[in-house]
């Protein structure tokens, strides 16, 4: 069995239905990939396909996985199998996939990744463009995310289809 390694970040994702648990840790010598686990289940599984895998979010049917592998997004079945090319992203900070495609965090920038693959589009627009760790919340309307790293990060919210963003006035990340 493998070791459980390093978690770093937010490297765990649960399943829309509750059963499967997912996450990206690495090996002893730092070499990160993707294993699933039924939530009734003690035994774990490597995912085929998804060497170098971190940040792993599941699509809202719960079949596939995105996970950015250093250089790129991309999905791959849960079952494992060739992982496809989403996006090009220098870096990253968290994702969420919505029913509007997959949020993510580069550079921190929040970015609006399609489903199928494409060029990323700015989320937020203005004084509230940066971003960490967001959060599709259920029904696809609103992202929740981190508006700094550390200390001086509040927790704000966007409505994508408006631009709206406002604060909660709540600090941390």
């Amino acid at each position: 069995s493998q070791p459980l390694g390093i978690l770093l970040g937010r490297n765990v994702a649960l399943s829309p239905d509750g059963r499967l648990v997912v996450y990206a840790t690495a090996d002893s010598v730092g070499h990160f990939r993707l294993f699933r686990r039924a939530l009734d289940d003690l035994g774990q599984q490597p995912i085929p396909g998804s060497d170098g895998a971190r940040y792993p979010c599941f699509s809202p049917d719960g079949r596939s996985i995105a996970f950015w592998d250093g250089r790129q997004l991309k999905s791959i079945p849960v079952e494992g199998g060739t992982a496809t090319p989403l996006a090009e992203l220098t870096g990253m900070g968290g994702a969420s996939w919505g029913r509007g495609g997959i949020v993510v965090s580069s550079g921190g920038k929040l970015l609006l990744v399609p489903s199928s693959g494409g060029t990323p589009v700015p989320l937020t627009h203005g004084a509230a463009t940066v971003g960490y760790f967001p959060v599709v919340l259920p029904g696809g309307d609103a992202v929740v995310y981190a508006t700094a790293l550390g200390a001086a990060s509040t927790i704000a919210v966007t409505v994508p289809t408006t631009g709206n963003t406002s604060s909660l006035g709540v600090q941390g990340f």
